[in-house]
């Protein structure tokens, strides 16, 4: 991009309607799979809000996302994942390990059911560092409104930390809440030099 400022730095999630929180309750027989619903055929339809300090929401677009395909690569199992995000084409190929799920080839950790994991990563454009992300799984479990519905989601949290001292938005936290057998359920971004939000919210899951 010609101004890395603008660069979309992330994907998390920011909670705007929740009911409660609870404890997580995870039991031995839950998968990573469980959680990412990442079957060929399944789909998943969002809408685009950006939301300002004031909770004033405007509407933006409306992606859709499906697994396409499943592919082998060096005799491992993975996924092909395709659609759009903010209304530019994407694809990226997907793949769970140790109740994790990451991305390939460049292992992103994108959810996991490890506690104990923490995972950090630098944020920004291709030519420089622009903040410092840390990711850890919640200990609480929230139910989260959607469009779809209200589903008991579990939060991949993140604190996003700007390497510059005089950064005017200081510390921000943003969320990724997965519902078991949906999904991502709700997603956001934001940029580097705005105080705004850029959130999905899922309208309709389903299979082609």
């Amino acid at each position: 991009m010609k101004n890395s400022a603008l660069f979309i730095l992330f994907v998390g999630l920011i909670v705007l309607t929740i009911s409660c929180s609870k404890e997580q309750d995870l039991t031995p027989s839950d998968s990573i799979s469980d959680y990412t619903n990442l079957i060929v055929g399944n789909y998943w339809v969002y809408d685009w809000y950006e939301v300002d300090l004031l909770e004033i929401e405007t509407y933006l677009k409306t992606d859709s996302i499906y697994i396409e395909k499943d592919t082998i690569i060096f005799e491992k199992n993975y996924v092909i994942e395709s659609g759009t995000f903010l209304g530019n084409p994407m694809k990226r190929i997907l793949f769970d390990s140790a109740q994790s799920l990451y991305s390939y080839p460049n292992l992103e950790l994108i959810f996991t059911l490890d506690k104990d994991i923490k995972y950090v990563r630098n944020i920004g454009g291709s030519d420089l560092t622009l903040a410092i992300g840390t990711y850890q799984l919640s200990d609480r479990s929230e139910m989260v409104s959607v469009p779809m519905g209200t589903f008991d989601c579990l939060n991949f949290e993140g604190i996003i930390q700007s390497l510059d001292d005089k950064y005017e938005y200081g510390t921000r936290d943003i969320d990724n809440y997965f519902a078991k057998n949906i999904g991502l359920v709700k997603a956001s971004c934001f940029l580097y030099n705005s105080p705004n939000i850029l959130e999905m919210r899922l309208v309709r899951h389903g299979k082609m």
